[in-house]
């Protein structure tokens, strides 16, 4: 399956009342961002039904790219979901062709 890349960036808005920070992905790809500083799921929800009807619609498995150059402990943890996402992505990869092949 092709493959395309997306560029995530990490949204520190630390002087802001609450504070927030957020995950954001290419404006081009149309995925929300993930909010990792709310505790709720809301937003986890909807990324992952945006990224299957992603996958679907482009015939195209996603990897995503983290353009941050931060070191602080928010890198850290998007760097760990940015390296678990895309290994989901691989893993899933078959099942997302064998799925396409029976809507085809």
């Amino acid at each position: 399956m092709e493959s395309i890349k997306i560029k995530v960036s990490l949204n520190r808005e630390l002087d802001s009342d609450p504070k927030k920070v957020s995950l954001l992905f290419d404006s081009s790809s149309l995925l929300p961002e993930i909010i990792l500083s709310d505790d709720t799921t809301n937003d986890l929800k909807n990324f992952f039904n945006s990224i299957f009807n992603y996958i679907i619609n482009n015939k195209k498995i996603i990897e995503f790219q983290l353009d941050d150059g931060g070191t602080d402990i928010f890198k850290e943890v998007a760097d760990d979901i940015i390296t678990q996402l895309n290994a989901e992505m691989k893993l899933s990869e078959n099942n997302f062709i064998e799925f396409l092949e029976l809507i085809d």
